[in-house]
């Protein structure tokens, strides 16, 4: 339960579909519109080392794909980064970094399932978009790499039809 949100958190499982171990199965998001993506993220459930249901791991991960263009396929230029699996931490933030961002509508991951009970658990997928500090209006008009009173001379030098009227610079 979240403080903010009364509503329970769901979790996917796949715990009575009827896997033998190491089968592979298949979970994936889908977008309603293009989104760009620098890496995938599938945070996994809790792990059952013991008892009835020993399970609820990736054994390994066969396939990272994206959608796009309604193909899925593997991401263009690989993966910059792997994560390593590990049955013995629940709640693993997995992530696969694209070598180079792409725009996608989906995205989906393949791994074979663990423990006797045959099963994965996983509490979210989906993408995380490029790192980056987003352009900023500046006042180095000349792009000199300074602002300064040179700035204020080449906007003189350079003027702007701002109001459409096909004169720059008023009158």
């Amino acid at each position: 339960m979240d403080t903010l949100d009364d509503s329970p958190r769901i979790v996917y499982s796949t715990l009575g579909a009827g896997q033998v171990p190491g089968e592979s199965v298949e979970i994936r998001v889908t977008y309603d519109r293009p989104v760009m993506a620098d890496s995938v993220v599938l945070l996994e459930g809790d792990h059952f080392p013991d008892g009835p249901y020993v399970g609820g791991w990736f054994a390994s991960v066969s396939a990272v794909q994206v959608r796009v263009g309604g193909v899925w396929m593997d991401p263009p230029g690989g993966f910059a980064a792997v994560p390593v699996l590990d049955s013995a931490v629940p709640y693993q933030s997995l992530e696969w970094r694209f070598a180079v961002p792409v725009e996608t509508t989906g995205v989906r991951v393949v791994g074979a399932v663990g423990g006797a009970a045959a099963f994965a658990m996983v509490a979210e997928l989906d993408v995380l978009g490029p790192v980056g500090v987003p352009d900023r209006a500046t006042f180095d008009l000349d792009a000199n790499g300074r602002v300064g009173v040179d700035d204020i001379y080449w906007w003189h030098r350079s003027p702007v039809d701002l109001d459409g009227d096909g004169q720059a610079g008023g009158g």
